[in-house]
Parts: C-alpha cells; sequence; structure tokens
C-alpha cells in the first residue's frame, strides 16, 4: 500500500540510526502526514542516511594521509541530479530516475594526530569535560549555570597537518601521490619562496611555470584562440585532401601507363584526370580567399593562378613535395585570413583610446598652425604698425597652438606604442606557442611519472609471481624425490630430502605442480605484456635465466660429483698397482692377503663406477 511508504520509510529511519543521532542535529525530514513521501522527501532522507552511515560525528576522516575526527557533518541542500539517467531503473518515460545526484556535505574536523582524545568524553581533561557539559546544558536548558567559557588555543588548520597517520597503511604509490598533490601554504617572504622551490620535483618545477603562464594566456581573447586554431585546422585538412586527391592522379597514370611508363593518350583517361584536376581546382577555390578583402591593413599581393598550381603538383613525384608546394602558394590567402581575425580582436583595444578622435584633432589643430602661419607672415610684411603689433598677439596664440600639437602627437605615439598590432598579435602568438610547449613537456613529465609509477607496481606483481614460481619448482623437485624421479638432484639435494619424512612430502601430485608451475610462468608472462611488449620480453628472459642458473647448478653439481668419483677410482687403482708392485720388488707371490686386498678394491670400483 503506498500509503504505507512513508510510515515505513520513518521507522526504518528512526530505528536505524538512533544511536548515531542521538548527540547530533540530523536534517531528515519528519514529515507527520500519511500520504506518501514526496520524490524530494524521499532523497533528502537517503542523503541523510547515508551520510549518517559513512560520516558520522565523532568517526575518522583522512585527508592525504592526514588523520581527522569529525566535530560536525551536515548535509547543505540543494541535490543536483544528474542530466544522465539510469536505464536500469528507469522503468518508464514518467519516471525517470538520474543516473547520480552531486551532493554538498559539510565537515568541521579537528586535527586527529594533535587532539587525540577528540571525541571520547571519558578520556577528556577535566576542563574539556566541564566546557563539553556547559555546551549541552545551554543547548538543552537554555543556560550554562554561570559558566565562562576558556578561550581554546587555536585549532591547528588541516591545511598545515603534523604528519601522515600511523593508523592505516597507505602502499608507497599513495603516499607518492600524496606527496605530490598534498597542499602547501603558500611562501610569504621571498627566503621562503626559495626555501619551497628547492624541494620541488622536475614536474613541479614546470607546472609552476605552466602557471605563470597561464595568467599571460587570460588576457588573450578566447575567441582569437579559437579562429586561430580552427584556422590551422581548416588548411591541415585541405593540404590532406590535396594530397588525397593528388595521389589519386598518380594512380590513373600508373594505371594506364605502358611499360616505359608512357601515358596513353586515351579520351577515357583524359575524362578521369580532368575529373580529379576539377575536384582539386574546387578545393582550392573553396580554401583560398579574397585577399583584398579579408586583409585591411596589409598591402595585397598578386592573385593565385588555380590552372598552373594544378599542373605544377601534377608534375610533382612525391608527397612532401607536394605539401611543401600547397603551403607555399596557399600562404597569402592563409595569411589574409589571420591577418583578419587578428585585426577583429585588437580593433576593439584601439577603440576605447580614443585614437581616431586624436588624430582628427591633432589635423585640425595643424590646420589651424598653418593659417595662423600664413597670418603672421601678411602681418610682419604689412608696413603699418598696428599689423605687426597684431603679429605678435598671433604668434602667443600660434605658441599655445604648437604646445597642444606637441601634446596630442606625444599622446597618439604612446597609444600606438602601446596598441601596436604588430606587436600585440607578436606577443599573443609567443604565450599561445610558450604554452602550448610548456602543455605538452607538462604532459610528457606526467606520463613519465605515470609510466614510472606503474613500472614499479608491474615490478612489484612480477617479483611477486617470480617468487611464487621457485616456490613451485623447490616443490615440483621435492614431488619428484618422493616419486623416485632424481634425475634433476644433485647429491646434496637427495641427502637433503631423504631427511624429509613422508609429512614433508607435497599433498599435489608433480602432473598438478608441474601444470600450475606452467600456469604460473604464464601469468607472469602476460603480468608483463599488459605493460608492454619489451616488458614480456624481459620477463621472458628473466624465466629463462633463472631455468639455465638451475641447470648450471645442477651440472656443476653432477660434474663435482664424477669428479670425486673418478678422483676416488684413481686412488683406489693407485693402491692396486702399489701392491702388485711391492710383491714384484720383493720377487715375491701375491699373498692370499695381497688377493683379498686386490678383490676389495676391485669391488669398491665396481661400485663407484
Amino acid at each position: 500500500d503506498k500509503a504505507q511508504v512513508k510510515n515505513y520509510t520513518i521507522a526504518l529511519a528512526q530505528n536505524a540510526l538512533a544511536d548515531l543521532m542521538a548527540d547530533n542535529v540530523t536534517d531528515i525530514i519528519a514529515i507527520q502526514k500519511y500520504e506518501p513521501l514526496t520524490k524530494e522527501e524521499i532523497i533528502t532522507n537517503n542523503i541523510e542516511l547515508i551520510k549518517n552511515i559513512f560520516l558520522p560525528v565523532k568517526s575518522h576522516f583522512f585527508i592525504l594521509g592526514n588523520d581527522y575526527v569529525i566535530g560536525q557533518s551536515k548535509y547543505i541542500p540543494p541535490y543536483i541530479p544528474s542530466v544522465e539517467i539510469n536505464t536500469k531503473l528507469s522503468s518508464d518515460t514518467t519516471n525517470k530516475i538520474p543516473l547520480a545526484y552531486t551532493v554538498r556535505i559539510e565537515l568541521q574536523l579537528l586535527d586527529a594526530a594533535n587532539n587525540p582524545d577528540a571525541g571520547d568524553f571519558s578520556r577528556m581533561t577535566c576542563k574539556a569535560k566541564k566546557g563539553s557539559i556547559a555546551k549541552d546544558s545551554l543547548d538543552i536548558f537554555g543556560t550554562n549555570f554561570g559558566y565562562v567559557p576558556v578561550k581554546k588555543v587555536a585549532i591547528p588548520s588541516i591545511l598545515n597537518t603534523s604528519k601522515a597517520t600511523q593508523n592505516r597503511p597507505f602502499t608507497k604509490i599513495q603516499k607518492e601521490w600524496e606527496e605530490r598533490n598534498k597542499y602547501v601554504k603558500a611562501p610569504a617572504t621571498e627566503r621562503e619562496r626559495i626555501a619551497l622551490e628547492k624541494t620541488w620535483t622536475p614536474l613541479q618545477r614546470k607546472m609552476a611555470e605552466f602557471d605563470r603562464n597561464q595568467d599571460a594566456y587570460n588576457k588573450i581573447p578566447p575567441l582569437w584562440i579559437k579562429e586561430t586554431q580552427d584556422l590551422k585546422t581548416k588548411y591541415t585538412d585541405f593540404t590532406t585532401e590535396m594530397v588525397k586527391l593528388w595521389q589519386e592522379l598518380k594512380d590513373i597514370e600508373k594505371s594506364n601507363s605502358d611499360a616505359q611508363g608512357v601515358l596513353k593518350p586515351d579520351s577515357f583517361v583524359k575524362d578521369l584526370l580532368d575529373g580529379v584536376k576539377t575536384k582539386m581546382k574546387a578545393a582550392i577555390e573553396q580554401a583560398r580567399v579574397n585577399t583584398r578583402e579579408l586583409n585591411p591593413f596589409k598591402p595585397d599581393k598578386p592573385t593565385l593562378d588555380i590552372a598552373a598550381l594544378i599542373e605544377k603538383l601534377a608534375g610533382l613525384t612525391n608527397r612532401q613535395e607536394v605539401a611543401k608546394e600547397l603551403d607555399r602558394e596557399m600562404n597569402t590567402s592563409k595569411a589574409a585570413e589571420q591577418a583578419t581575425i587578428d585585426y577583429k580582436y585588437v580593433k576593439p583595444l584601439l577603440e576605447g583610446t580614443g585614437l581616431e578622435s586624436k588624430e582628427t584633432d591633432l589635423r585640425v589643430f595643424k590646420e589651424q598652425e598653418a593659417n595662423l602661419t600664413d597670418k603672421i607672415t601678411a602681418l610682419m610684411s604689412s608696413e603699418k604698425p598696428a599689423d605687426k603689433y597684431n603679429a605678435e598677439a598671433v604668434k602667443v596664440e600660434l605658441a599655445k597652438l604648437q604646445g597642444d600639437i606637441r601634446k596630442k602627437m606625444t599622446d597618439i605615439a604612446m597609444i600606438k606604442e602601446k596598441y601596436n598590432i604588430d606587436k600585440i598579435i607578436t606577443d599573443w602568438n609567443q604565450v599561445f606557442g610558450k604554452r602550448e610547449l610548456l602543455s605538452r613537456t607538462v604532459e610528457m613529465a606526467k606520463n613519465k611519472d605515470e609510466k614510472k609509477i606503474q613500472n614499479e607496481t608491474v615490478n612489484k606483481e612480477l617479483d611477486a609471481k617470480l617468487k611464487e614460481i621457485k616456490d613451485y619448482k623447490k616443490e615440483l623437485l621435492l614431488a619428484k624425490f618422493f616419486a623416485g624421479d632424481y634425475d634433476e638432484l644433485s647429491k646434496s639435494d637427495k641427502e637433503s630430502y631423504e631427511k624429509k619424512s613422508m609429512r614433508d612430502r607435497p599433498l599435489d601430485s608433480v602432473q598438478t605442480l608441474q601444470a600450475n608451475l606452467d600456469t604460473a610462468k604464464a601469468d607472469y608472462l602476460e603480468i608483463a605484456r599488459k605493460f608492454s611488449v619489451f616488458n614480456k620480453v624481459q620477463a621472458l628472459i628473466t624465466l629463462l635465466n633463472d631455468d639455465v642458473a638451475a641447470i648450471k647448478k645442477l651440472k656443476d653439481a653432477k660434474k663435482s660429483e664424477r669428479d670425486a668419483k673418478e678422483r676416488d677410482i684413481k686412488t683406489k687403482n693407485s693402491d692396486k698397482l702399489a701392491i702388485a708392485r711391492s710383491a714384484e720388488s720383493a720377487k715375491r707371490e701375491l699373498t692370499p692377503a695381497d688377493e683379498d686386498k686386490l678383490k676389495v678394491y676391485d669391488k669398491d670400483i665396481a661400485v663407484i663406477q
């Protein structure tokens, strides 16, 4: 019954969260109505439920390896549903459930490393307990019974904590990532700045330089950047298309030429070639522009002879030559379009300076100067004293006007120097080019670091798998010993294995252990292959070297055993020879004792052999 949904939800929340919410104000909506909860009420309650499970007050919270205690956990509405829809849960068009919700949770954190008693009332000091009781009393009864709060020592900021907590383990990769990404307070003095920069990694230095360049980059009009890049893309695509058409032209010529490479004068072939050349002409006409219309402040250049260009391209022999020729011939059109883009975004800078009005004023002042100069000349040439007197007054007016002219000229010169179109565009190109270079450099450095970390992870995994392989090899030798197969065992190995009891015998059979060993080797190579082919080759070499080392060790042990046996046989043969020579020198027959010794020696030699 949908009417009971609200009652069930509230009862579930109250029963499940009674302990969690005992000491904390909750944002769960308790609506005393008997109709079903609204969609917003359900979502808000679920957010609060999840918050109280994962971020409860007095629980521990970790930031970059540092341990904190949550003093307050609060949901800040509203939630923001995603545009994407969860297709598995949205069964119809009317009930579309978002794939995710963006939720803001505000936490008050206390540094657990410097405040180990935080969150545990029983471990608080008397002064801390007194303050806690007074706060609870004020909240419940509206009075703290005259308690005067003691000024607390400033709690260390979460941005400047002491050290990483020891309460949970961290992998090497996580520690390195946290070191690279941990917030560091900005230096206040030059000495602090120098000390900080000495601790930077090469990647951090590159990123700092990128950030400095970003300030200058942000001053460039974004649309100028976009249109400039679009222009480059346009001509790059044009060159690619023209090279394809040129290749098509060459393929037609090659497939319709005789053994000597002479093109057949066929009307059908000519029509094919003309069709490709028509496409080339259309592509050029679409790409190029009217330079006279687009270039308002630079001199125009001669127009392009499209037919001559196509014939020139047809006579070239490789793609590189075609691309270079297109770049050279289309450069005029490209430069004109770029100049138009530049002028469009520099012109607004000039409009705010009043340059045009100042230049108009200067022309008027110069006309007035010319009129006053002519007037002074006429008055000075007159014979009347009054005219000469008036000439002096006009000179004063001329001097004042010339002062205004010099001031106007200075203002205009300063504006032109500050807002020089070529200089502004050059600066923009330099900043943009430097940013692109820095961006690639930073990306390469990041990739290098990530590859290094990835390599270390793979090596660690490979080391663990290699240890597993060696353990399987040892178990396999032991299993073969108990199975009576001694081919891969040296004398010392057999002697050590003979000391083992049947309880030490591997549980798995020789066949099972051999299969496990083969699987472990295959896994070892697969781990290396996932990183790179080169790593797989290195892994294979490692396995082979390990096998070769084991075989060499067995070979050396067998050789040592064989040499010892040969020395033993040689010694016994020498003893036999000594007995024979002793009887011969005494000119007597071998005694029964001598014959018994010789029989023993022969028997020992036979056993050794």
